[in-house]
């Protein structure tokens, strides 16, 4: 009878599993992801969520269907993009477009295949007059020997206004990346965006004004204004070799990289780098003289000093001292100025060799007047130690400047190190560059400061680029 018993219990148990294992898959399992609720231990079930007690279709997306572009509603800008040349000779190794909210890969194009303008529309953007020819353009490279890839050029650099456009008239919050390579400068090469029709579309001019600078434009209803200019040295793009450039559409800005810096974002809020300038050392004995500070603007002489006349330092400057116990900029001590710094000979010196000892110039420092301007001076290292010279510019006060420090990590590099809320950058950017000065030699510093970045020479020579952010 137990024996009965016990049989009769082991079918109990194994029957139901063997019916679950005839259903053969067809119950739902866990939804990719794992947001399964039985799986998680989640306690809700559909008979919860639906109180009907119908289940309702569970909506899959179907991995054969093709991906469908949508527009954000909330997006401001919206065009196609195109490029251009203003009498530059260049070639476009490829690009691509991304969908910003997904990432999603909507156009690629490396100019190979039978068919490789397909979907372009040529023009030539000229005085308004956008009935342009596909003959401007020629697919290969200018020097199949040098470089055999398949690039997109134009016939001629007499191809001035030559331009082919591409892309879905909707598309906004959308990516390009694109990568030129430049011959000869020309007026330019031109990246068009946002392109509405032949009187609505922005352009990124790369060489504008031959080779000088780098130029946004928008032109409205058939109007052109210019949205933002720098110097063409920020983005160190050297001639015959290929540089990225991406245009980011956002929502309500656009941002534009080359060569991997951001150099605007148009429409987007700028606070401008304001405040004022300085000079410094770090534990070395070093001169300075001949400080000019002039507008960007008009070319007027916002401060100058020779030394040549000077016989009360604390009238004109406001000494501080940054030592290794406080060197992120959070305190600052008051130095002594009669003690530390000096004027000889019509030359200003630092005779006290202290971390961080810097003179910040009076009516200059948190003057939010104090912007778009250039610093120049002449600087010495007088002997002892082994730095060079602290420059400052956008000084608003003890925790919020602008360091150029230029050889400092005992005289083997240069770098920016911003003072954002007391804390100061270690100066490992990329904007460092590697460096040697002389001891009892003179240079000749230059620092640029534009409303959104900053450029510094060394004897007229490009040394380091600053952008906050």
């Amino acid at each position: 009878m137990k024996k009965i018993t016990a049989l009769i219990l082991v079918l109990v148990m194994i029957l139901p599993l063997a019916f679950a294992a005839c259903d053969n898959g067809k119950k739902p399992g866990p939804t990719p992801g794992g947001n399964n609720p039985a799986s998680t231990g989640d306690k809700s079930t559909e008979e919860n969520k639906n109180p009907t007690g119908s289940k309702e279709p569970e909506e899959t997306e179907d991995p054969n269907k093709p991906y469908e572009y949508v527009p954000d509603p909330e997006g401001k800008y919206k065009g196609v993009f195109g490029v251009g040349t203003k009498g530059a000779s260049v070639e476009f190794a490829s690009y691509e477009v991304r969908n910003g909210k997904d990432d999603h890969e909507l156009v690629v194009n490396d100019f190979t295949g039978e068919t490789p303008l397909d979907g372009w529309t040529f023009a030539t953007a000229v005085g308004g007059n956008w009935d342009g020819d596909q003959a401007d353009f020629v697919i290969g490279p200018a020097d199949v020997e040098k470089d055999p890839k398949t690039v997109l050029s134009f016939k001629d650099t007499a191809s001035t206004g030559a331009m082919g456009y591409f892309g879905d008239p909707l598309w906004n919050t959308v990516r390009l990346t694109i990568r030129p390579r430049v011959i000869e400068w020309g007026n330019g090469v031109v990246i068009y965006f946002c392109v509405k029709d032949k009187d609505n579309y922005m352009e990124l001019v790369i060489g504008d004004k031959e080779g000088k600078y780098i130029t946004v434009n928008s032109v409205t209803a058939g109007t052109l204004k210019q949205e933002g200019t720098i110097l063409i040295d920020f983005a160190k793009i050297e001639l015959g070799k290929q540089f990225p450039v991406g245009i980011n559409v956002n929502k309500d800005s656009i941002d534009v990289f080359v060569n991997g810096n951001k150099l605007f974002n148009v429409y987007g809020e700028v606070k401008p780098i304001t405040g004022g300038i300085g000079v410094g050392s770090w534990n070395t004995a070093n001169s300075f003289d001949n400080i000019k500070v002039t507008s960007n603007v008009d070319g007027s002489v916002l401060w100058e000093n020779d030394f040549s006349n000077v016989s009360d330092l604390s009238t004109i400057f406001m000494p501080k001292q940054y030592g290794s116990t406080n060197a992120d900029h959070k305190t600052a001590i008051e130095s002594d100025l009669t003690v530390n710094w000096s004027v000889a000979d019509g030359v200003l010196m630092n005779t006290g060799l202290y971390e961080g000892n810097n003179l910040l110039l009076t009516e200059s420092r948190g003057n939010t007047e104090w912007q778009n301007y250039t610093l120049e001076l002449d600087a010495r290292i007088d002997g002892e130690g082994q730095e060079g010279w602290l420059i400052y510019v956008g000084v608003m006060d003890d925790k919020n400047a602008i360091m150029w420090n230029v050889g400092g990590w005992a005289n083997s590099k240069t770098c920016f190190q911003a003072i954002v809320d007391g804390t100061k950058g270690n100066g490992d950017g990329s904007d460092c560059i590697t460096s040697k000065y002389e001891v009892g030699q003179w240079y000749h510093l230059k620092v640029v400061v534009n409303p959104t970045y900053v450029l510094t020479y060394v004897d007229g020579e490009l040394a380091n680029v600053y952008m906050p952010g």
